[in-house]
């Protein structure tokens, strides 16, 4: 449950990290709009002050100033949309290995409890094998008044071991799907 919870938890900050990415986005492209429109304004004023150099001069440093803050928010804007994608390949890998983590553990559980059962029935696995004048290869007797008998519904050793290689198989894919999510995180 503590790992559960942990994974709960993880999932939850990068959901609120991306939630945090996307107003940041949206503010970046309100930004950018005003800065447009910053820019635009600051090339009009550059064609009504052609005649005073030094304020044109001004005006140029201003534009190439307000250019540079532009391009830097474009790609600032662009490297939030990778890391958006990041986040949302993450969280859909540790879903992935949540999802296959509790699958293994219901499988191990169903094996442990067959498991256990199928030892708990050895005595009449025995008792199945006997046969009347030979001797038992427990005990040396030949007779057994009382046999114990297989309950009914226990499983073979073919069903537990068919159910321990499926748990096996959802084991291998929990790592793998542990280890992907891992190496998407970083």
């Amino acid at each position: 449950y503590e790992e559960l919870a942990e994974k709960k938890r993880i999932v939850e900050t990068k959901r609120s990290e991306r939630i945090e990415k996307n107003e940041a986005n949206r503010r970046n492209e309100e930004i950018c709009i005003a800065l447009g429109i910053e820019l635009k304004e600051f090339k009009d004023e550059a064609l009504k002050l052609r005649e005073a150099g030094t304020q044109n001069i001004i005006l140029e440093n201003r534009k190439e100033k307000a250019e540079k803050k532009q391009s830097d928010i474009i790609k600032l804007s662009e490297e939030l949309k990778k890391h958006t994608e990041l986040l949302k390949s993450v969280e859909i890998a540790q879903n992935s290995y949540m999802a296959s983590d509790k699958k293994t553990k219901a499988l191990r559980d169903d094996y442990n409890q067959k498991n256990k059962a199928f030892l708990d029935e050895q005595a009449g696995i025995l008792a199945s094998k006997l046969t009347g004048g030979v001797k038992c290869p427990v005990c040396g007797s030949i007779e057994h008044p009382q046999l114990a008998v297989i309950t009914e519904g226990a499983p073979s050793e073919a069903d537990l071991s068919d159910l321990k290689e499926k748990y096996e198989k959802a084991q291998e894919e929990t790592s793998e799907l542990s280890t992907s999510a891992g190496n998407l995180r970083g």
